[in-house]
């Protein structure tokens, strides 16, 4: 979905996955959110400093998903970071690197109605992780 400028809260999703891509742009949209989808880390980093995103949702999977560099682009956006429950160590890498909110990809989907309707609500302040 190209960018809309009615539409004025923007979130990044880096995932490489095309079904999760879907599900989560399926609840921005459902929120009134604008969706720039970004399958590699590079892209992601492109694509938050475009756009600007209020959230960024980042797969711990994703190709070349450099957490920290996404995390200094972002500033002051909400990032929420997700990955397979079979993938422990990523999940930690990125609580570790200061992510409010990590969820496995099976809590993602459950979880996207609240992180687009309070995505400030979405995540900790990275001090608290």
């Amino acid at each position: 979905m190209p960018y809309n400028k009615r539409m004025t809260q923007r979130a990044v999703v880096l995932t490489a996955e095309l079904i999760v891509e879907s599900r989560i742009r399926a609840a921005a949209v459902a929120a009134g959110w604008t969706v720039a989808p970004a399958a590699t880390g590079p892209a992601a980093l492109d694509a938050i400093a475009l756009h600007r995103p209020a959230l960024v949702i980042v797969d711990v999977s994703a190709p070349d998903a450099d957490i920290p560099a996404i995390l200094a682009a972002a500033g002051t956006a909400t990032v929420v970071a997700f990955g397979r429950h079979t993938n422990p160590l990523a999940l930690q890498a990125a609580r570790r690197a200061g992510i409010g909110r990590v969820v496995t990809q099976g809590e993602l989907s459950a979880a996207l109605p609240a992180i687009f309707a309070r995505p400030t609500a979405a995540a900790t302040s990275k001090e608290a992780s």
